[in-house]
């Protein structure tokens, strides 16, 4: 994301967790300290499949 080598992300949200102390998380890699430091985004389109929720955007 750094090197903006990703445009755009489609995000499946599922009404399930799971995991476990040596799961991966979403994103890995060294990450922010602030919330003024995170990666912004413009989501595109919200949609359901089934009981999924999907979200479409773009990397700003």
């Amino acid at each position: 994301l750094k090197e903006k080598l990703v445009d755009d992300f489609v995000l499946f949200v599922s009404p399930k967790i799971f995991g476990g102390k040596d799961a991966k998380t979403f994103v890995e890699g060294e990450g922010v300290m602030f919330v003024k430091d995170a990666f912004k985004v413009k989501i595109e389109n919200v949609e359901f499949i089934s009981e999924d929720l999907v979200l479409k955007g773009k990397f700003l």
